[in-house]
């Protein structure tokens, strides 16, 4: 899904300029910034405007999209050999890393020899959700360009469907004001699973079937997207208990939540529901890189947050 207006023009510009700057020409840049605040869709506009020509995009753009797996040493590989040919209509070379967080070890260390001796009109965009974990060495090597949660998040909702102002509104606060994960959210039916989250966890003792009969159909396809959808709002919900528990309070989005909320909340201390974080943290990174089931795991997650302490 592309989106709009994540970064003005007078921003995008300024980048530009400073990548192709004679003076400054730096070879590698970090866009840093949560997830879902529109990196990706402005090293799009970027490349489209250093790259404006069709062929130019066709052989001179290599853009490594890691989907939230771990990216291989042999696709870093790639980047060298991408930047030994040759060059199209003397125009850049750019490799796009969608998301460096997802490098490992070795595959780190081979991206870090080609940031030490970057070839001539090349330029590499590294998209990072979590810059301040990168290892220093490829800090060092890189301009950081920080991306913010943009003020107008409403109009950008506005721009990219046709929902009402109330449904909007709901759903960037479910994404913590980010558009893209609104957006994500919206395309994936995110708040109608939340809503059936909420429902099957108040009816949870009088009727498994019910959660049963949620997690099948919603994971029917097993599809990675969904799996991603459910985490999330699975990971927010468990936030929010442990807000409510720390704190006594929540900003509820509808009254069912607060019941629920509520509900969880006396069943277990502050520092139990931590604990259960942890363990739905390593449940969820096992799910993904050991390519486990996504309904049975679901499963688990709601039978872990519904278990009497």
């Amino acid at each position: 899904m592309t989106v709009k207006n994540y970064l003005d023009q007078k921003k995008l510009f300024e980048i530009i300029n400073f990548v192709t700057r004679s003076d400054s020409n730096p070879h590698a840049l970090i866009f840093g910034g949560s997830k879902g605040i529109g990196k990706a869709t402005a090293a799009k506009d970027i490349t489209n405007h250093l790259l404006s020509d069709q062929n130019d995009l066709l052989h001179n753009l290599l853009w490594i999209n890691s989907n939230e797996e771990i990216i291989s040493i042999e696709q870093i590989r790639n980047i060298k050999e991408f930047f030994s040919q040759t060059i199209l209509n003397d125009s850049y070379r750019i490799v796009v890393i969608d998301s460096v967080d997802d490098l490992n070890i070795n595959s780190a260390n081979a991206l870090l020899k080609i940031l030490e001796e970057p070839p001539q009109k090349s330029l590499l965009i590294l998209i990072s959700h979590k810059p301040h974990n990168l290892i220093d060495t490829i800090k060092s090597r890189c301009a950081l360009i920080k991306f913010r949660v943009p003020e107008n998040t409403h109009d950008i909702i506005n721009q990219n469907t046709k929902i009402e102002i109330k449904e909007a509104e709901l759903l960037l606060r479910l994404a913590h004001n980010v558009p893209g994960i609104a957006l994500y959210l919206h395309q994936h039916q995110g708040f109608e699973l939340y809503e059936n989250i909420i429902f099957a966890i108040s009816n949870y003792n009088s009727s498994f079937d019910n959660t049963y009969k949620l997690i099948e159909n919603y994971f029917s396809d097993n599809s990675i997207e969904k799996w991603l959808v459910f985490d999330y709002l699975f990971k927010y919900l468990l936030e929010k208990i442990i807000k409510t528990s720390s704190m006594s309070h929540s900003n509820d989005l509808f009254k069912e939540e607060k019941e629920v909320i509520n509900k969880l909340v006396s069943k277990r201390s502050t520092q139990e529901w931590f604990a259960i974080y942890d363990q739905v943290i390593h449940l969820t990174a096992s799910a993904k890189k050991l390519y486990l089931d996504y309904k049975n795991v679901a499963i688990v997650l709601m039978q872990l947050i519904n278990k009497e302490a």
